[in-house]
């Protein structure tokens, strides 16, 4: 499935896109913006994601596989490498991560 690509595309350059929209959860990369919830424990990319589509105010979130933790954020200014990390938006749909 597709999902809307919000502020970041211009700092992910390398997405495999189809009439500017891009896939979700692209890997290897941390969001940067104001934190809204830092949660532990999160087993899954879709944990994360269903956590912020359930928190006001959440648009973005990053799954950290290697630390099981979720940070979920209201913008996505920029990013940073961080090798076992996938980012999305709350617009994601469930179960569709590379």
């Amino acid at each position: 499935m597709l999902c809307r690509w919000l502020q970041v595309r211009q700092f992910l350059p390398f997405f495999t896109s189809t009439n500017t929209v891009f896939y979700c959860s692209p890997t290897s990369y941390r969001c940067q913006g104001i934190e809204i919830d830092f949660i532990d424990d999160v087993t899954s990319d879709d944990d994360c994601l269903l956590y912020c589509q359930k928190t006001e105010g959440c648009s973005w979130f990053t799954f950290d596989d290697d630390e099981d933790t979720c940070l979920l954020t209201s913008d996505c200014v920029d990013v940073v490498q961080c090798d076992d990390c996938e980012v999305g938006t709350s617009e994601c749909p469930t179960g569709n991560f590379f």
